[in-house]
């Protein structure tokens, strides 16, 4: 009798202890802010707490009692996760969607959990689900941006690159890929320190080290050592990437090749006319279009047809003038020395440092006369000097000689 009263006593105790047990696991269940859910080994749903019901926008009775609920996840997804659960007893932090009922989607980080029981079976699926949408479309508008910019850099004509604290190069965009011969996989990720690309790497190291000590420097010229074998000079414009502390968190070089004018110093300097003295344009061509591709405006004069300008200037966008007496509703016309001479000022007057290319002379001789044309010239002249321009004048020899 004595021993059924403790029995009795003990089973109550047990009872309170497993009510006591399940209330705490209950509060901590509903509690969570993760999305939980506990299904069988054929994934039908035995329990659901509040934040699951949330995410997915369902009633308790529509999920449990259901496998994988009615469609909110993808059968792919969880066919993969099943897949790595069952080999591995677990899975962790796996990006997936669920479909919410509205049949908006929801992205979220998931985890799983095979428990078994006494006799190695699989008892249950303990699924714990974190709500990731915000974070997925920031990334996503994040690399919308990235992306634009990366466009931005790539269509420049300059050669553009950023270098962080740690001398690596984060950016090189595809004028630089293209001017270097060096692609993005051989120059991304790699530290300056262990490149052979910049050959005053001392000196950019020096200028680097002292702005990321927050430091004022100056650096205005870069040689690099192109694939090719080529040495090439570039002028420098850095600029800052600051993070949200307003420090320096990357810098960005943006590099104009200047080697053609370091090779041309001494010969063409700007504020001087030349004389070329050529039986074609070939040679006039060739100098003024390389100082277009530099960056430098130009004024294209000269007795061309339409077809002829378009297939000489393939890769660059002078301003054409025309000897002709007849208009041409597509480009300017000049037919004598005094409209040549407006169109020239008005054009070197709002251009900086442009070139100017006066070919095929002699159909101003022609028209008016040696002298005349000479005395134009020396006025062109004062005109170049003035606004510091530059002047090339091709004249066929056989005219100078017949002169």
């Amino acid at each position: 009798m004595e021993s059924n009263i403790i029995l009795a006593a003990i089973n109550k105790i047990a009872e309170e202890n497993v009510r006591e047990s399940e209330e705490k696991y209950r509060s901590i269940f509903e509690s969570a802010s993760e999305a939980i859910t506990i299904s069988d080994n054929n994934g039908k749903i035995l329990d659901v707490n509040s934040a699951a019901l949330e995410i997915l926008g369902y009633e308790s009775e529509e999920l449990i009692g259901k496998i994988a609920a009615p469609g909110y996840v993808y059968p792919e997804q969880r066919k993969e996760m099943r897949q790595k659960l069952m080999k591995n007893g677990f899975v962790r932090n796996q990006e997936i969607t669920f479909k919410h009922k509205d049949g908006l989607h929801v992205n979220v980080l998931g985890s799983a959990t095979l428990l078994k029981n006494k006799n190695g079976q699989i008892d249950r699926i303990i699924g714990i689900f974190t709500d990731i949408t915000n974070r997925v479309k920031a990334e996503q508008e994040i690399k919308k941006t990235k992306d634009y910019l990366q466009n931005v850099i790539d269509s420049a004509s300059e050669i553009i690159f950023t270098i962080g604290s740690d001398y690596k190069i984060k950016t090189w965009n595809k004028s630089a890929r293209m001017i270097t011969g060096y692609k993005q996989s051989h120059i991304i990720g790699k530290s300056i320190k262990k490149l052979t690309l910049i050959e005053n790497q001392d000196e950019l190291k020096d200028y680097i080290q002292t702005i990321f000590k927050g430091k004022i420097s100056k650096l205005e010229e870069l040689t690099i050592n192109t694939s090719f074998g080529i040495k090439k000079q570039f002028s420098v414009s850095p600029s800052f990437i600051r993070d949200e502390s307003k420090n320096v968190n990357e810098i960005l070089f943006v590099c104009r090749d200047i080697s053609y004018e370091k090779e041309r110093h001494g010969k063409l300097l700007f504020g001087q006319s030349y004389l070329i003295s050529e039986a074609t344009s070939k040679t006039a061509l060739d100098i003024f279009t390389e100082m277009l591709r530099i960056g430098h405006p130009g004024l294209y004069i000269a007795r061309t047809s339409n077809i002829e300008i378009k297939n000489i200037f393939t890769d660059v966008s002078p301003t054409v003038v025309k000897l002709s007496m007849e208009k041409d509703m597509k480009q300017i016309t000049c037919s004598n020395f005094e409209e040549i001479l407006s169109t020239i000022k008005g054009y070197v007057t709002k251009e900086k440092q442009p070139i100017v290319l006066l070919d095929r002379i002699e159909y101003l001789i022609i028209n008016s006369s040696f002298e005349s044309v000479i005395r134009n010239i020396y006025r062109l002249n004062d005109i170049i000097g003035k606004h510091n321009c530059l002047l090339l004048l091709r004249i066929s020899p056989s005219l100078l000689d017949k002169t």
